[in-house]
């Protein structure tokens, strides 16, 4: 544990430095953290704790103050406070940590799901309050390569998967040669859109479809094999969402935001060091062998 501990706060620290990440916020500050350390507090708050209360009264009986030099405990409104304005350079961070690992060509899975954003049910509230309240959801528009997540889109109003999917788009740091899309892709303006790009698109045809170039293509040679790359994303859904929760704990807009990218963040960190155990794992026993 204390290993990989000290992988990830290296691993991080180096994505901090690639950004240029300043030492405090401002001259005047009291100098108590140094904002590189509130960052790897926040992503060990959303991997090992539900609540920042919960994270400060964990953070003194752990190993972690030691391990990045802390000499005082935050409280939560700090915490709460230094995760929205770390929103970007956490962002960042998220990809920069997998970006290494990405081949020159590869296949990518999109999928959209719903998270939380009331925790009250809709009973419970028709009860107490004599009225009626539609739980709402926020949808999550999550780009993968194999479990690692490339980009991500959260929107707390309707909006189409595909103009999600779109917009996501624009802030990749390095595209696919390949997206695989459920059947909600299958729509021939998105295929063109793709094909434009020089990027192959994959998603099955619905029923009783006949019109469109690229649909007939699909229909006539459906490359399978290619396609169940994309159970890869169920996978990841159903492990953040199993992992860091199906609901938001935010209330604002930018702090539901800020929360999406910090639990991001930890998620691609912990597969990665999950990777390279394996492969440390893996050099060992080849190493016996000889």
């Amino acid at each position: 544990m204390s290993v990989d501990w000290k992988r990830g706060i290296n691993l991080l620290r180096k994505a901090f430095r690639k950004q240029d990440l300043p030492v405090y916020w401002h001259r005047n500050s009291p100098h108590t953290y140094q904002v590189w350390q509130h960052g790897v507090m926040l992503v060990f708050c959303r991997r090992y704790c539900d609540s920042y209360t919960e994270f400060v009264d964990w953070l003194p009986h752990s190993k972690l103050p030691d391990y990045i030099g802390l000499q005082a405990i935050p409280d939560e409104g700090t915490l709460c406070k230094e995760e929205r304005r770390l929103k970007p350079f956490l962002e960042m961070a998220a990809v920069l940590l997998i970006l290494p690992l990405l081949p020159q060509s590869f296949v990518a899975a999109a999928d959209m799901t719903g998270l939380q954003t009331k925790k009250a049910s809709s009973y419970y509230i028709k009860r107490v309050l004599v009225s009626f309240s539609r739980r709402g959801f926020a949808r999550l528009e999550l780009i993968c390569w194999k479990q690692y997540i490339l980009g991500w889109e959260l929107r707390l109003t309707r909006k189409d998967e595909l103009a999600m999917l779109k917009s996501l788009w624009k802030k990749l740091r390095k595209k696919p040669t390949t997206v695989t899309y459920d059947k909600k892709g299958d729509c021939e303006d998105y295929h063109e859109w793709l094909e434009e790009q020089g990027i192959r698109s994959i998603a099955p045809v619905r029923k009783g479809a006949k019109r469109g170039r690229i649909r007939r293509k699909l229909m006539k040679n459906f490359p399978q094999k290619t396609y169940n790359k994309r159970n890869r994303i169920e996978n990841v859904n159903f492990t953040f969402k199993h992992r860091y929760g199906d609901g938001l704990s935010a209330y604002s807009l930018r702090g539901r935001r800020a929360e999406i990218t910090t639990k991001i963040v930890c998620h691609n960190l912990w597969v990665r060091l999950k990777a390279l155990l394996h492969e440390l794992f893996n050099i060992a026993r080849a190493k016996k062998g000889i």
